[in-house]
């Protein structure tokens, strides 16, 4: 047996969705490296497949195993940091998630502040501290929560944050006592700097300590309203897929077309896409079933929030809009794939982080009719009898 070839062949059981497939020829590869320095990655990759596989004391084992031969293996440390956050244990995982700076997608994050000291969370007062959003905009959204209890346990003044472009006008609304600055930025001087996704960590936060009272992002003058196009109807947005949702995305991602079981078997309610950069058939669709589409009209986050207070509800699947609309404190219901991120944990139809979210989840790979369907008897039950959306 070649063990690079057979390596390569449970990678592509793995990515074909046969799991236990690439499990088996994963444990020969094993069987035949045991014993040796090459064994490691195989026991890292049989770690992620058994995950996928639904047994994860096994999976912590070939983790672990895996980092007792390369203790400082970044990719190790970064799935165990996965592997607790979604099972709640922050004080573990937020710990073994600094480790994303050592990995390679996190090494210029790493480089371009190397020359700035870090803040650990310790007494600063009067000196200048810079959080730097990192990641998505939906973690910029979500993170945006600990920036008050940053301030007030470092005590640094003044406090910067730098951030993607879209998000300026709103965060800068939602914190005024923070100056926002765009990523890229000259930095000021004699700056300490922290990643914002890293403030967990430096705060000691824990399941039961996490910061959940909303609405922590504000929405400065909210634009009066237009009068509604069917004024006796719920108004409903939806976002049916990620930015990327042929790449990183697309576990997350459904199709509007998906949707059409929700939008063909719902009671009366006025629908609204808040999606982006919509396709000439997403289009036609929206057309066709006298969807509105706000999207085109989200120039910035400040922009898609004034929309989302105005709704009564947004459905969407894990992109920025669910962290928008949680954070603004409006009904959202999220559609979670079997495989979900590690923020939603595991199993739960609530979320610790948005008091006002519902979450639908896969019962199979791949196949959104089940939480959809789900949706839609939502709907009618709550319309039929008068109930809340939350």
């Amino acid at each position: 047996m070649n063990p690079r070839e057979r390596f390569a062949e449970g990678q592509r059981l793995y990515d074909a969705g046969d799991y236990a497939g690439a499990d088996r020829v994963l444990a020969e590869v094993e069987a035949t490296l045991r014993g040796t320095p090459a064994v490691q990655p195989v026991l890292r990759a049989r770690g992620l497949v058994r995950l996928r596989l639904d047994d994860p004391a096994q999976a912590l084992r070939h983790y672990e195993e895996a980092l007792h031969l390369v203790p400082d293996d970044s990719e190790i440390h970064y799935r165990l940091a996965l592997y607790y956050l979604a099972r709640g244990d922050y004080l573990r995982g937020f710990a073994e998630y600094e480790w994303r700076l050592r990995r390679p997608e996190g090494a210029p994050l790493a480089e371009a502040f190397a020359a700035l000291p870090s803040w650990n969370g310790e007494p600063m007062v009067g000196q200048p501290l810079l959080i730097h959003a990192e990641q998505g905009l939906g973690d910029a959204l979500q993170f945006a929560r600990f920036l008050p209890l940053a301030a007030a346990r470092s005590g640094a003044e003044p406090l910067y944050l730098a951030v993607h472009t879209p998000l300026i006008s709103l965060l800068a609304a939602s914190f005024p006592a923070i100056t926002v600055l765009e990523r890229g930025a000259a930095l000021p001087p004699g700056v300490r700097q922290c990643p914002l996704l890293s403030l967990p960590q430096r705060l000691g936060v824990t399941l039961e300590t996490l910061p959940a009272r909303i609405p922590y992002l504000i929405v400065p003058e909210p634009i009066p309203p237009s009068a509604p196009a069917f004024p006796d109807r719920l108004k409903i947005g939806i976002v049916w897929r990620s930015k990327d949702a042929q790449g990183s995305g697309r576990e997350r991602s459904a199709s509007l077309e998906a949707f059409r079981l929700l939008l063909d078997g719902s009671p009366p309610i006025e629908w609204i896409s808040l999606q982006k950069d919509l396709t000439s058939d997403e289009r036609v669709f929206l057309v066709e079933h006298r969807i509105g589409d706000a999207g085109s009209r989200c120039d910035d986050f400040l922009a898609a929030a004034r929309i989302v207070q105005g709704l009564d509800l947004v459905i969407s699947v894990d992109t920025a809009m669910i962290h928008l609309a949680g954070a603004l404190g409006k009904p959202v219901w999220g559609l979670v794939p079997k495989w979900s991120d590690w923020r939603w944990l595991l199993g739960r139809t609530e979320s610790p982080w948005y008091p006002t979210a519902r979450l639908f989840r896969q019962d199979r790979e791949g196949d959104w009719s089940g939480p959809l369907a789900a949706i839609r008897e939502q709907l009618r039950d709550k319309l039929f009898h008068g109930k809340t959306l939350t």
